[in-house]
Protein backbone atom coordinates (compact mmCIF):
# COMPACT_ATOMS: atom_id res chain seq x y z
CA UNK A 1 0.00 0.00 0.00
CA UNK A 2 1.01 3.49 -0.94
CA UNK A 3 0.25 6.52 1.34
CA UNK A 4 -1.40 9.32 -0.29
CA UNK A 5 -2.97 11.45 2.03
CA UNK A 6 -0.50 14.27 1.11
CA UNK A 7 -2.58 14.33 -2.58
CA UNK A 8 -5.64 15.56 -0.50
CA UNK A 9 -7.87 13.22 -2.48
CA UNK A 10 -9.43 9.92 -2.23
CA UNK A 11 -8.25 6.85 -3.28
CA UNK A 12 -10.49 6.34 -5.67
CA UNK A 13 -10.02 9.75 -7.39
CA UNK A 14 -6.30 9.37 -7.06
CA UNK A 15 -6.25 6.14 -9.28
CA UNK A 16 -8.75 7.26 -11.44
CA UNK A 17 -6.87 10.01 -12.23
CA UNK A 18 -3.65 7.99 -12.73
CA UNK A 19 -4.61 6.04 -15.11
CA UNK A 20 -6.45 8.88 -17.19
CA UNK A 21 -3.10 10.42 -17.40
CA UNK A 22 -0.77 8.38 -16.76
CA UNK A 23 -1.94 4.75 -18.22
CA UNK A 24 -0.65 3.24 -14.60
CA UNK A 25 -3.42 1.38 -12.78
CA UNK A 26 -3.59 0.87 -8.97
CA UNK A 27 -6.01 -0.32 -6.52
CA UNK A 28 -7.95 2.36 -4.48
CA UNK A 29 -7.75 1.26 -1.02
CA UNK A 30 -11.19 1.99 0.27
CA UNK A 31 -12.46 -1.09 -1.57
CA UNK A 32 -10.16 -2.68 1.69
CA UNK A 33 -12.40 -0.42 3.78
CA UNK A 34 -12.93 3.62 4.99
CA UNK A 35 -9.72 3.07 6.92
CA UNK A 36 -7.78 3.00 3.60
CA UNK A 37 -9.20 5.72 1.79
CA UNK A 38 -5.81 7.78 1.77
CA UNK A 39 -3.81 4.91 0.14
CA UNK A 40 -3.70 3.17 -3.31
CA UNK A 41 -2.77 -0.47 -3.49
CA UNK A 42 0.11 -1.53 -6.20
CA UNK A 43 0.94 -4.43 -7.64
CA UNK A 44 4.29 -5.50 -8.17
CA UNK A 45 3.82 -8.75 -9.76
CA UNK A 46 5.80 -7.54 -12.92
CA UNK A 47 9.92 -7.41 -14.03
CA UNK A 48 11.79 -4.79 -12.63
CA UNK A 49 12.41 -2.03 -15.66
CA UNK A 50 8.21 -2.16 -15.80
CA UNK A 51 8.19 -1.50 -11.97
CA UNK A 52 10.27 1.39 -12.31
CA UNK A 53 8.90 2.73 -14.87
CA UNK A 54 5.07 2.58 -13.56
CA UNK A 55 6.70 4.16 -10.34
CA UNK A 56 8.51 7.12 -12.23
CA UNK A 57 4.59 7.63 -13.91
CA UNK A 58 3.27 7.49 -10.31
CA UNK A 59 5.96 9.85 -9.43
CA UNK A 60 4.87 12.58 -12.54
CA UNK A 61 1.19 12.47 -11.68
CA UNK A 62 1.73 13.39 -7.74
CA UNK A 63 3.89 16.12 -9.45
CA UNK A 64 1.14 17.03 -11.49
CA UNK A 65 -1.38 17.17 -8.72
CA UNK A 66 1.19 19.20 -6.48
CA UNK A 67 1.09 22.08 -9.40
CA UNK A 68 -2.79 22.32 -9.33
Amino acid sequence: FMDISGTKITSDCFASGLLADQSVAVTPGVVFGGGWDDHVRISMAIDTPTFVEGIEKVHAYVSLLETH
